[in-house]
């Protein structure tokens, strides 16, 4: 009888720790790896990074970042980025994830080449949903499921990390152009330079975008007044 109630304490413990793992940590976190995107066929992007913020409610949000894909059938596809917010955990699956059809996104989309050539926001309303797994060691996959304007075929992105770390560690200096955007996923400026070189003060005033961290291609920089 002992040796039954210990092996189910045992087995409880066990499944708390694995439920634990497999949950976002706390603040904001940042994962780098590899988006594979099925078109016609596979297409792959290295070194993407996706970020993470958990809610006071345990949904998160996600910020997708822009990419490109290289010599598709099509020609050179850019995605840019966009943010999918309050995903919600399912404790039977062991995976957040979220329809996010109806909730009036919009994404940035280029395409360049011989047979087509297209340069636009287009709504994502005909198919949209996410899931997000994290791994017992911390790592993501995240598996989005896309259909932007009138796109006759569903697209497929599958980002696998193989890092992560919390967004506090910022440690790049750059000038960048294009599109920001803070950790909610609001656009603030279209051509703006970037600087992160003063780690200690994470509110120093920033060049039009307000006080913190943005998001420019995918990754983040603590601005600074110019």
């Amino acid at each position: 009888m002992i040796k039954k109630i210990l092996f189910s304490l045992l087995f409880l413990l066990s499944a708390a720790n694995i439920s634990k793992a497999q949950t976002v940590a706390d603040g904001t976190t940042e994962y780098t790896g590899e988006v594979v995107v099925h078109v016609d066929k596979n297409y792959s992007c290295p070194n993407v990074i996706y970020t993470i913020t958990k809610n006071n409610d345990g949904t998160i949000d996600l910020v997708l970042p822009e990419f490109t894909l290289e010599k598709t059938t099509i020609g050179t596809i850019s995605v840019g980025s966009y943010t999918v917010k309050n995903i919600s955990f399912n404790n039977t699956e062991k995976k957040y994830f979220r329809d996010y059809t109806s909730d009036g996104l919009s994404m940035h989309l280029t395409v360049s080449g011989a047979i087509m050539n297209i340069d636009g926001d287009y709504a994502i309303e005909k198919t949209g949903n996410i899931s997000v797994t994290i791994s017992n060691d911390g790592q993501a996959t995240i598996v989005n499921n896309f259909q932007p304007g009138k796109m006759p075929f569903l697209i497929t992105s599958t980002f696998t990390s193989n890092s992560s770390s919390d967004i506090q560690n910022i440690s790049t200096s750059r000038n960048n152009s294009g599109k920001a955007y803070t950790l909610s996923g609001i656009t603030v400026s279209q051509n703006s330079s970037v600087d992160s070189d003063n780690t200690e003060n994470p509110s120093t005033p920033s060049n039009g975008f307000g006080n913190g961290i943005v998001i420019m291609n995918g990754k983040k920089f603590l601005t600074k007044k110019r």
